[in-house]
């Protein structure tokens, strides 16, 4: 399990500080090693880099029998109809590249292995992310889509529109 709490912006004066991620991620850290039995990774705080190595790693590691839950607790920003997870080291001019789009964690799941995942994301526009594995209708789409895992589960704490 990986879980992810930002609650500080000192590149973005603009987002608010958050008290609760950080408290998210002890307790649930805590839960899931003693009732799940979960291999926890905490990451409070962090940057968008090292972000995004740890969830690839750890996506890369992953068998085909494990269970990968993703926890993110912070800011969701949206560029354009995109949800991007706000990070240490976000910028709100550089926000995509600043952040972590849904759309990379997508990417990652499904270059993987694993056969069961899961995203659980505490953040505005949280139900955004939903859009990153909608299929656009095109016959290449359905395709992809096919082969999308089919072990995904994806819980957001709002909708595309509202906050959190």
């Amino acid at each position: 399990a990986l879980l992810i709490g930002n609650g500080e912006f000192p590149n973005a004066p603009e987002l608010d500080r958050l008290k609760g991620p950080a408290n998210d991620v002890r307790h649930l850290a805590a839960v899931l090693a003693d009732a799940g039995g979960f291999v926890v990774q905490q990451f409070v705080d962090r940057r968008r880099d090292e972000l995004a190595a740890a969830i690839e790693e750890t996506l890369g590691a992953a068998r085909p029998d494990d269970l990968v839950l993703i926890y993110y607790s912070g800011h969701g920003k949206l560029v354009g109809d995109q949800l991007c997870l706000a990070t240490a080291s976000t910028r709100l001019t550089a926000l995509y590249a600043t952040s972590v789009p849904i759309s990379d964690i997508r990417t990652l799941i499904e270059q993987s292995r694993v056969d069961q995942a899961i995203v659980l994301l505490d953040c505005c526009f949280s139900g955004a992310a939903g859009r990153a594995w909608a299929a656009r209708g095109g016959a290449v789409d359905e395709v992809l889509a096919e082969q999308a895992p089919s072990g995904l589960h994806l819980l957001t704490s709002s909708t595309s529109t509202q906050v959190s």
